[in-house]
């Protein structure tokens, strides 16, 4: 912002030096330059260019008009008058070097050109600004000429480097960058953050992954002892996904660095938010083994228990025998932690799975009570808390107590993403209860939310409920599946779906067919019956295109082809169809990605 500022400042000042009736020159061959009238605009530009006060103001849509006229003569005798009087200034140098590529005289450009090396190769930071010049104006391989013949004037083999691989990046001459990036690396092993950072927008391509895989794999051979080859290898491995192989490097540098199994506890957090949750037990089950009393070996051990517990809720219908194993060890568990915010997470964690698996209501609503009372007032955790027992109020059939739950949070947390999703808790309590328009109320408020997820949640029960009350006074149908949804919070899937299939019989032409087919999809999906869901899916489909959730059953009907029923050329047909057909969806960027995965062309 100061550097703006001063600019300006600079600018303003230098107008003072215009006189009046040549600022207002400047305006209007800025006018007739916007407008293409090249031919008015070059005769005010050729009088003003005379004053050497304006050409800092002139020179950018003077050089543009003369280049798009192809008057290269006049851009050139211009251009080295500029030369002459600012001999410093090398974009001119690099502009006068463009015009002569413009007029085809090569041989004209490639002379230029090397009389500007000579006089900047000396001076690393002229080499770099020229370069940049040389960029801009498209110059690529002149930039890379420039680069490598100051490397060699200044006798550093590391002179450059991220200069050079940045410009082989625009090239597309990937293995010379890659080795440049290796090479710099090894000099300054702690710039590798920043170094995957750039690698991350430009390895778009496997051949590409592949090509740095071996070369670092090359490099670790012969260099076992320095740590950023394998550092990076592992990286790439992340990016890949393939994080069996990254675990494998990071195990010898763990057990080098008596860490405690830092780099494998990463990956095992990588690995659980992507839902692998069998890599995830893997992994933290070798950090117990290898560092039992290591920082990370409580936090190790949570994590393979929250694996379990996840799991066991993937499979249908979910066994108690599991889940009160789970709970078993999260009680050996507790034994352990030291750490107060831990044990109240894992308390918590208990606590849910009482009140939505086992039901143990009481149970689970005084574990809550507990922490709450009894807790370090961890703001965060406490609103958290807070919002779990009135889920469980919720479930007791308590909805008051819930509501003035969920209302104390919001005030406590205002305008923050914790505020608003106790707000959205509050809605969909009163859209359980048929309180629509106290429902929507809450909602039109919480559509303008930061949280993008907490946006379109309300986003959509909003439009759900106005779309199928709008031509339905009764309104009976949409409190029945309000109702239902309840049901389905409270985990009662086999009741809920026996009202869903009743609700249809009941109404069988109303609008609100799509969203109770879209939860007998949800179910069914869980119940593993894959086939029936698609049925569902394919009747919003045809029945409700234009509707809000047909690109959602076009891209999920996709997904379980491709997980699922493993029929891979069903699924590619499916993802096209939505691109094609839903061009605006959300599922767009996801539905190309998976397609292209599919049909090989990059790696998942």
């Amino acid at each position: 912002m100061k550097k703006k500022i001063l600019v300006l400042l600079i600018l303003l000042l230098s107008f003072k030096n215009i006189y009046p009736q040549d600022y207002k020159k400047i305006q209007l061959a800025e006018e007739y330059h916007k407008k293409d009238d090249f031919k008015k605009a070059i005769d005010i530009y050729k009088e003003l260019a005379i004053n050497d006060k304006n050409i800092p103001f002139i020179h950018e849509n003077y050089m543009d008009i003369m280049i798009q006229k192809a008057l290269y003569k006049d851009a050139i005798q211009y251009i080295q008058k500029q030369i002459k009087k600012n001999p410093i200034l090398y974009n001119y140098r690099v502009e006068e070097i463009t015009i002569y590529i413009k007029q085809e005289n090569d041989n004209k450009a490639n002379i230029k050109f090397e009389e500007l090396i000579e006089k900047v190769k000396n001076d690393e930071n002229t080499v770099k600004t020229v370069g940049k010049y040389l960029i801009n104006k498209g110059l690529r391989e002149y930039a890379e000429k420039l680069y490598l013949t100051a490397r060699e004037a200044s006798k550093k083999k590391d002179s450059y480097s991220l200069e050079l691989a940045n410009i082989w990046s625009i090239l597309k001459k990937i293995e010379p960058m890659l080795n440049e990036y290796i090479f710099f690396l090894e000099q300054y092993p702690e710039q590798i953050e920043y170094v995957e950072n750039n690698l991350q927008n430009m390895l778009t391509e496997e051949e590409h992954r592949q090509q740095f895989q071996m070369l670092l794999l090359e490099r670790i051979q012969k260099n076992p002892q320095i740590k950023v080859f394998s550092e990076l290898l592992i990286w790439l491995y992340i990016q890949e996904k393939k994080y069996e192989d990254a675990f494998i490097q990071v195990k010898s540098l763990d057990r080098r660095e008596k860490n405690g199994g830092t780099r494998a506890f990463h990956i095992a957090q990588i690995t659980f938010e992507n839902k692998k949750y069998q890599e995830t037990i893997h992994i933290a089950e070798w950090i117990c083994n290898n560092f039992k009393n290591g920082v990370h070996s409580i936090p190790a051990k949570h994590l393979i228990i929250k694996s379990k517990e996840l799991l066991v809720k993937e499979k249908y219908p979910i066994s108690k025998d599991s889940i009160t194993m789970v709970i078993q060890e999260y009680d050996s568990l507790l034994k352990e932690v030291k750490n107060i915010a831990l044990t109240h997470e894992i308390k918590r964690e208990k606590a849910l799975l009482y009140a939505f698996y086992l039901d143990e209501l009481l149970t689970a609503k005084k574990i809550i009570e507990d922490i709450i009372q009894n807790g370090n007032r961890d703001k965060k955790n406490y609103a958290y808390c807070k919002m779990d027992l009135g889920d469980i109020f919720i479930l007791l059939n308590e909805p008051w107590e819930a509501s003035l739950l969920y209302s104390q949070v919001e005030k406590e947390n205002k305008e923050t993403p914790i505020g608003y999703e106790a707000k959205l808790k509050n809605a969909k309590l009163h859209y359980y209860q048929g309180n629509f328009e106290l429902a929507e109320a809450h909602l039109n408020i919480l559509k303008a939310a930061t949280s993008r997820e907490i946006s379109n949640d309300a986003l959509f029960l909003a439009s759900m409920i106005h779309n199928n009350t709008v031509s339905d006074t009764s309104e009976k149908p949409v409190k029945k599946f309000a109702e239902i949804e309840l049901l389905l919070f409270q985990n009662k899937k086999k009741q809920a779906k026996e009202k869903l299939e009743l609700l249809l019989k009941e109404y069988p032409y109303h609008e609100i067919r799509d969203e109770v087919w879209f939860q007998l999809a949800k179910i069914e999906i869980e119940f593993q019956n894959y086939m029936k869901a698609i049925e569902y899916y394919d009747l919003i489909i045809e029945n409700f295109a234009d509707d809000i959730l047909s690109d959602d059953a076009l891209f999920l009907k996709s997904k379980i082809l491709e997980e699922y029923i493993q029929d891979q050329e069903n699924a590619k047909k499916y993802y096209t169809e939505l691109i094609h057909k839903y061009p605006g969806s959300m599922y767009v960027t996801e539905a190309r990605k998976r397609y292209r995965i599919l049909r090989g062309d990059i790696q998942k």
